[in-house]
């Protein structure tokens, strides 16, 4: 029997878009619908970000941009939607007859109202080591602190961000030659990371794992100042 899933994600077509068109093809999988946000003052942390792109990862993206337009097509249903905590929400997520909600690079945060409402488990997948790299564009610190491994963590969402019950970790090893881009491709798109996506949502139900409690900080979006002393290797 196949896992009925709806998905909350950001209609990404660097990494978002390819995995979820990947996730719609798997046999495993029945995936209903896919749920688009818009992250908050996106237009900033999309400078931030292209400040940070090497020069081979923006030729890389300009190239997965242009093939997207050209395309269009999607193999799964989809729908914009502007706030997630909204009562339209709720109820189209509640008519769909899913077994769980999936968010993937989900760009907005979920409310505790809307967590009860939603009649099944909302679970994420993190691009970072919980509770040890809670935030946002984990990838970055990675490569300012050195860190030669990534971490997928798979948990229950509830309404303490990045702090839901753990229920399994991939960890990926980085060379010292990563980039932003393939960092994120390494997290999403790497076969064993696909292999422990789609695992993950399957034995969703096994939330028994118990991990050691780590450093519990929270990453925000890095300053234009901190990116650009890190692209010319100011500490």
């Amino acid at each position: 029997m196949k896992t009925k899933i709806a998905v909350f994600s950001t209609n990404d077509v660097f990494i978002t878009i390819p995995l979820l068109k990947k996730i719609s093809l798997d046999s495993r999988i029945d995936l209903k619908k896919v749920f688009f946000f818009k992250e908050k003052n996106s237009f900033i942390k999309k400078i931030k970000i292209l400040i940070l792109l090497s020069f081979k990862d923006f030729i890389n993206l300009t190239l997965l941009f242009l093939n997207s337009i050209l395309q269009k097509k999607t193999i799964f249903k989809s729908r914009l939607v502007k706030n997630i905590n909204s009562q339209d929400l709720i109820n189209l997520v509640n008519q769909l007859n899913v077994d769980i909600i999936i968010c993937i690079n989900c760009p907005q945060i979920i409310s505790d109202n809307t967590i009860k409402e939603i009649k099944v488990p909302i679970f994420n997948f993190h691009p970072g080591d919980l509770p040890s790299f809670r935030g946002v564009l984990i990838p970055f610190f990675l490569m300012k602190n050195k860190i030669r491994e990534a971490c997928l963590t798979f948990h229950k969402i509830d309404k303490f961000i990045d702090k839901g019950q753990l229920i399994n970790k991939k960890y990926i090893s980085l060379s010292d030659k990563e980039t932003l881009l393939s960092i994120y491709k390494k997290i999403f798109l790497s076969k064993k990371s696909y292999n422990f996506i789609i695992n993950s949502i399957i034995d969703h139900s096994e939330v028994n794992i118990k991990f050691k409690k780590n450093l519990n900080k929270y990453y925000n979006y890095p300053s234009i100042i901190e990116i650009l002393k890190f692209r010319v290797g100011i500490k």
